[in-house]
Formats: C-alpha cells, structure tokens, sequence
C-alpha cells in the first residue's frame, strides 16, 4: 500500500536519477594544446581517464600524465614520431608556446 510520502520520496528519486543521466549525456570540454612547426604539428588530448594523448600530424604517439610531459618530449625529440624526433626544428620546453583551445 502507497502513501502520499512513499510517492513524495519515489519522485524526489526518479527526479534526482534523471539529473545524474543528464550529467552523463552531458559533453565534458577539455582542453587541446596545439603546437605547429614546419615539420610537424602536434595536439595533446585529454582522454577520459584523464590521460594526455600526443597527437603527431594526426596520429596519436604517446601518453602522459600531465600535458607539461608530453610537450618536454616534443622539446626532447621523443615523441615517437620520427618525422619529428629526427627534425633541426626546435619546439618550447613547456606549454608556452603551445596553443589552448577548448575541444
């Protein structure tokens, strides 16, 4: 048998499920960092683990913890790219020469 606070409570319920669906459908805006030189061009991806893909010319490379990794080794030449890595381009130690658009 239902009473008017067993409805009460049922649709505060449903009504707090549907706004943890809507937080799920809901597109997360992470960060791209871009670097272009003229041998290569490069992104660094957030992925939903909370990873960092390198991107090289449009080819996921490597992973990193953090985007600071992942443009010291494009600084370092070990990108994993050899277009780059065997390049006489120069590329920044840290993010500051790099791009920020929301993705």
């Amino acid at each position: 048998m239902r009473g008017p606070g067993i409805e009460l409570s049922l649709a505060i319920r449903t009504c707090e499920a549907s706004k943890d669906l809507s937080r799920l459908s809901t597109p997360l805006i992470s960060p791209i960092y871009r670097l272009r030189t003229p041998a290569a061009s490069f992104e660094l991806r957030r992925e939903p683990q909370g990873m960092w893909d390198l991107w090289v010319d449009g080819t996921p490379t490597l992973t990193f913890a953090a985007p600071e990794e992942g443009a010291a080794a494009v600084a370092a030449k070990q990108s994993g790219a050899a277009s780059w890595d065997n390049a006489p381009d120069a590329a920044p130690p840290d993010l500051s020469g790099w791009e920020r658009a929301d993705g």
